[in-house]
């Protein structure tokens, strides 16, 4: 029965492995009046540090560990761990381009975009709030579904941005990240480029 077991869990750590991150996943397969622990590390041995319901969705998970059982999530002010097997896979197909919504922000100075469908609002957090329209977005030449560009324009200026699939630090929590990104504002107050961290918004 143990090499049932031992099979089992290869498989498991190879399809997690191979999925591409950061991904949107659903609770399934936990009792109603039970929840899934979130944990401070990739393990039973480690603190529970929140739970997340049965019905949850669109959970986001930015990585997984090393034997593919446990999948990397935020939750509150930092990141956690939950079993893999408990977590089913709902999107998106990085290959398909750059998925919406999508959340970004940045620290030093205070910024946010928020981009959904082709629109994408900017805000310097409380300063001002502008909608800018998509022109472009779509992968770097020869690079895969790791890299990706976009270009808005709006009433007040344009924005151009590159985007990253790779770990990211907001700098002020202890939250992970799956998405880096470099913007270059430019609007009637001049240009500059904000960099930041971007996550997938339900």
């Amino acid at each position: 029965m143990r090499w049932v077991w031992a099979v089992f869990f290869c498989l498991i750590a190879g399809w997690a492995q191979a999925q591409e991150y950061p991904a949107l996943y659903d609770v399934r397969g936990v009792a109603s009046d039970d929840v899934l622990n979130i944990r401070s590390g990739p393990g039973v041995g480690h603190d529970i540090i929140g739970s997340l319901s049965p019905n949850t969705h669109s959970v986001e998970i930015v990585g997984v560990s090393a034997n593919g059982r446990w999948l990397r999530l935020n939750f509150q002010e930092q990141s956690g761990w939950a079993s893999a097997f408990y977590l089913q896979r709902t999107g998106p197909i990085w290959s398909f381009g750059l998925p919406t919504p999508l959340s970004c922000f940045g620290t030093e100075p205070f910024w946010s975009l928020e981009r959904t469908g082709g629109n994408a609002v900017f805000s310097n957090m409380g300063f001002s709030q502008s909608t800018y329209t998509e022109v472009w977005s779509g992968p770097a030449a020869g690079r895969g579904p790791d890299q990706f560009g976009a270009i808005w324009d709006g009433e007040t200026g344009r924005i151009t941005a590159t985007l990253r699939r790779e770990s990211c630090n907001d700098g002020m929590s202890d939250r992970a990240f799956g998405i880096s990104t470099l913007l270059v504002l430019q609007d009637s107050e001049g240009t500059q480029m904000l960099s930041g961290c971007c996550a997938l918004a339900p």
